[in-house]
């Protein structure tokens, strides 16, 4: 697992979206973790068996919002 600060994820994305098909990177901001940028196929693969439990559908959040996806 790589870690990079978010000024340098801002300024080297491309770069960052490479690393990301092999290994999860994590943005770091003011000294703490804030996000993982991974690969859809591990993202795919990690919620899967979320979506089955829940019936297809998922909570998440957004600027404090609670929203359902589907």
């Amino acid at each position: 697992m790589v870690t990079v600060k978010a000024t340098e994820m801002k300024n080297k994305l491309g770069h960052y979206l490479q690393v990301a098909l092999v290994e999860p990177v994590v943005v770091e901001k003011t000294k703490q973790r804030v996000a993982v940028l991974m690969s859809i196929k591990e993202y795919e693969r990690l919620t899967r068996h979320r979506g089955c439990l829940l019936g297809g559908k998922s909570e998440g959040r957004r600027g404090g919002e609670v929203f359902e996806r589907s």
